[in-house]
């Protein structure tokens, strides 16, 4: 423990994750709480994984998930992929982005599909579920 807070390994995102996250028929929900623990949920089509243990999404439309990530600065992101298989991967919101490699990949991919991307936000995976789980 340092300073009372528990230290997080990094964990990796399983290739299997980012595989189906790449995929625009997976479905992607990202969950938050406001400070009261009042939770939210929204789906996210534009989430992706960025690098080994972070994830990314393009901020449009998302008063209340926008507020609670910047109050609590925590995350979970249901992914799934039919028929049957799921994750669950919880983070750190480290902030959002309004240039840079990430925001410029982002910003390209969105202006093909005729949108604009204003800012990008950034999640730091730090535990990673499957449903239903490996026997």
């Amino acid at each position: 423990m340092l300073g009372g807070e528990a230290v997080r390994e990094m964990v990796k995102i399983p290739k299997e994750v980012v595989d189906m996250m790449s995929k625009n028929e997976t479905s992607k929900v990202l969950a938050t709480a406001d400070a009261d623990g009042v939770p939210n949920a929204a789906a996210i089509w534009s989430l992706r994984v960025v690098g080994e243990d972070q994830i990314a999404f393009a901020e449009v439309a998302m008063k209340k998930t926008k507020e609670n990530l910047l109050r609590t600065k925590r995350a979970s992101v249901l992914v799934i992929s039919p028929p049957n298989k799921s994750f669950q991967l919880k983070g750190d919101f480290l902030g959002f982005q309004t240039s840079g490699p990430v925001f410029d990949g982002f910003a390209k991919a969105m202006a093909a599909m005729k949108m604009t991307v204003h800012a990008i936000g950034m999640i730091k995976i730090n535990e990673v579920y499957e449903f239903p789980p490996r026997a």
